[in-house]
């Protein structure tokens, strides 16, 4: 019986360190990313994946939240405007089960590496979940290997030139009992050296969580940083949805916003409704503070 005390004292703080090591929390309401001053173009943006954004040579500030992408830039991530030029545009090739590696989130760098995550799809022996992928070599596409559980061993290759099945190429999903869905955004907190992954679970009672980690391996438990609801389980009743969320510092001293400080910015693109539809994608940002738990 005397037992009894002290596992319950290690269960506690066991359960205390996997809290995340940093506290994310929502200073502001929601507003609109780009200037609302856009001229009228000939095809809406399709805001269908996390953003991303980049500081030219020039010092302009260039985000990106593809399939088809008009420019938006600025001097800065809080003043961007709005530009008709198409500068990604994909297509939809059909709907139906799919297989592979998809969600990928943004690039950091660990060791001299760059790394990012990419969401698994149950397929065969892989199993789904948030895949590590790493490479010393970013324009190479065949330097990059994902992790296999105890070494980033798992090799990527051209499907229509060879089999892509065999156990040596799957990934090994990252610790998915906290990376619960897909990493959508991925920094690093330039004070500390943790990483930030966020993620949103779509369900009515979700939102946009978060987790950190020292080393892109072992993560905390997640943490709510904005109650939200997605699009597949939004109603009437529901507040407008959100989609890809993503994490960026407008101080940030990279040009890839790689890094955050004390006061990123949450970027997500909000469906705004009319006639209880949610049409019309918007991007958004709310204000982010960081501090130590």
């Amino acid at each position: 019986m005397r037992l009894l005390p002290v596992i319950a004292i290690l269960l506690l703080a066991g359960a205390a360190q996997a809290q995340p090591a940093l506290r994310l929390e929502v200073t502001g309401p929601p507003v609109s990313a780009v200037s609302s001053a856009r001229p009228n173009c000939d095809a809406p943006d399709r805001l269908d994946a996390p953003a991303r954004a980049v500081r030219l040579a020039t010092g302009e500030v260039q985000p990106y939240a593809t399939s088809l992408n008009r420019v938006a830039s600025g001097p800065d991530l809080l003043h961007l405007g709005h530009r008709c030029t198409a500068v990604t545009e994909g297509a939809q090739l059909g709907r139906g089960r799919h297989g592979g590696d998809f969600h990928p989130s943004s690039i950091v760098t660990l060791s001299g590496a760059q790394h990012m995550f990419a969401f698994a799809a149950q397929a065969r022996a892989q199993r789904p979940g948030n895949c590590l992928l790493r490479t010393t070599g970013v324009g190479t596409p065949g330097d990059w290997h994902g992790w296999d559980g105890s070494a980033f061993g798992a090799a990527f290759v051209d499907p229509y030139a060879q089999p892509v099945w065999p156990a040596s190429r799957n990934c090994a999903p990252v610790e998915a009992d906290k990376l619960r869905w897909p990493v959508a955004g991925l920094v690093r907190h330039a004070a500390s050296g943790l990483f930030i992954a966020l993620m949103q679970n779509g369900a009515r009672n979700g939102g946009v969580f978060y987790a950190t980690s020292p080393d892109l391996l072992h993560w905390s438990a997640t943490a709510l940083l904005l109650p939200a609801v997605g699009l597949g389980a939004w109603t009437c009743a529901d507040p407008a949805p959100i989609a890809y969320p993503s994490l960026l510092d407008p101080a940030a001293a990279d040009r890839n916003f790689e890094t955050v400080g004390v006061a990123p910015v949450l970027f997500a693109t909000r469906f705004n409704v009319r006639n209880c539809r949610a049409i019309k994608p918007e991007l958004v940002r709310w204000d982010v503070r960081v501090a130590a738990p």
